[in-house]
Order: C-alpha cells, then structure tokens, then sequence
C-alpha cells in the first residue's frame, strides 16, 4: 500500500508548468565589474563580435610577450575583425584577452574605478611592465635581427632599449652585446662592422 501511495501523481502538481523565465545578470558586474562605462555619451550595452576568444591575443603575465607587444596584438586582432568603434566593446574585448594571474589582477581591482580605455591600457602596462623575464630578454637579444630596409638608427634605437631592459646582473659583456649586434646584420654588411670594433664597442658604451 506505501509503495502504491509513493508512485501515485499529486492531483495539485501541475506537470506543464512552464520554465521559469530567463532572467539576464545585470550589466556591469563580474567580468567587467571594474569597467565604468557611465561616462560614455553613447549606448555601453553595445553587442560584441562573434566568438571573440577564437582571435583575441592572449596574455596572463609569465614574462614571454611585453605588455607593449601585446597591446600591440590586440590593436591588429581589432583591425583584422573591424571592431574598434565603440569604446566599450573594446574595453570589455581588451579584458577578455587576460588569463591567469592577470584575470585575478583585473577581477581584484575595484568596482568602476577605470574610466575609458585609455586609463585601461595605462593601468595595464604600468603593472605588467616589470614583469617581463629577463631569460626572454636575453633570448631575444640572441635573436634579433634587422629588418630589410629598416634605417639604422631606428634599429640602433630598439638594440639599446632592449639591451637597457636586462638586469645588470644578467647583462651581457660588451664584447658580447658587439657581437649581438653585429649577428644582426645579414650578409657582408656584419663583416664590415666587425671591422670596426673599436668604434661601434665605444657606441654601445654611450648607449648602454
């Protein structure tokens, strides 16, 4: 008879009760809680791109990219989807290219507290510039190279703030940064600077 009683229906259940309805969590809070996009004079509910994840640069703060470079990335992944019109869809696509420790750093600060893009950027490269890992540095000192047609004193420029980021404890000698240096240049133009070791070693003294 128990088990008759607990297999019969309730007469008071309704079984085509409908679902409750959708109800969408209230602009502005997690992920994009530190956003304040009250100040824009447009709408900032404006719809984002389509599976944004899949071209969106990637950065969660390990050492290996610059903050620079991947500001740098993200400006050409805008570029190459065409969405660069509404500051607020840029803002929310900028923190979603966080991961890891830069996620925790971006969801820890506080509510509204950046106002535009541009105090984004800043916020982000003024806590990811320190740190980049001077192994990667180092190996890109190992790496470089001048571009074809790129004029030597822009090239002179980017060798010394690269050599000028590596830690002094770690920084080469240099007789090695010469080498570096002239490693950089394709063809007999490398042969003809080795010629000129004294003058080019009293260059890179100046500049380092």
């Amino acid at each position: 008879m128990a088990h008759q009683n607990r297999n019969k229906k309730n007469p008071n259940q309704n079984v085509n009760n409908p679902p409750l309805p959708y109800v969408p969590r209230p602009f502005g809070r997690v992920p994009y809680k530190p956003l304040d996009f009250q100040f824009l004079g447009g709408h900032p509910h404006n719809p984002l791109p389509q599976q944004p994840s899949k071209w969106l640069p990637k950065h969660n703060g390990d050492g290996t990219i610059t903050p620079s470079e991947h500001v740098d990335n993200f400006y050409n992944a805008l570029i190459f989807s065409q969405t660069n019109e509404h500051e607020d869809v840029v803002m929310k696509l900028f923190s979603s290219t966080f991961e890891g420790k830069v996620t925790t750093w971006f969801n820890n600060l506080s509510n509204n507290s950046i106002i535009g893009y541009d105090m984004f950027e800043k916020k982000f490269r003024d806590q990811w510039e320190h740190t980049v890992d001077d192994r990667f540095l180092l190996n890109q000192l190992h790496e470089i190279k001048r571009k074809e047609g790129e004029p030597i004193h822009e090239f002179n420029e980017k060798f010394s703030s690269l050599v000028a980021r590596i830690d002094k404890d770690l920084k080469p000698i240099v007789k090695a940064i010469f080498l570096h240096y002239t490693n950089a240049f394709e063809g007999q133009f490398g042969f003809l600077l080795r010629g000129r070791i004294r003058l080019i070693c009293k260059m890179l003294k100046k500049r380092l």
